[in-house]
């Protein structure tokens, strides 16, 4: 699903991502979010390695194994100042794994594992 916003924004979310979020209010359920203050762009593996200064020799260990999880990559775009991750993560920053799981492009994911207690 793409959201067209102004000329400066617009975003997408993956089917699943909404579909959770709405069996979630179907069922009276609190929406969690996890959200530590960033915004992300799903970039190309490929891109990752040309741009971002991946190496080779890192591919084959950082690229998701999950046959689930496509050959893209969350990348941060921006840090909201005075959030938790301000400080601590950097536009450009690739993130491959949050505790330990990886995580690939799938935000579902991303905000089950930050949602976790």
């Amino acid at each position: 699903m793409h959201i067209i916003g102004n000329k400066k924004s617009s975003y997408e979310l993956k089917i699943d991502y909404v579909t959770h979020v709405l069996e979630s209010i179907k069922q009276n359920k609190d929406v969690l979010i996890g959200d530590i203050g960033i915004d992300i762009e799903l970039i190309d593996f490929k891109i990752a390695i040309r741009n971002y200064r991946l190496s080779v020799k890192k591919k084959s260990r950082n690229q998701p194994s999950n046959k689930k999880i496509s050959s893209k990559l969350m990348a941060v775009s921006n840090v909201i100042e005075g959030s938790p991750a301000y400080g601590l993560l950097m536009p450009g920053d690739i993130i491959l794994k949050v505790n330990k799981e990886e995580v690939g492009e799938d935000l579902l994911l991303l905000d089950q594992i930050m949602n976790k207690k």
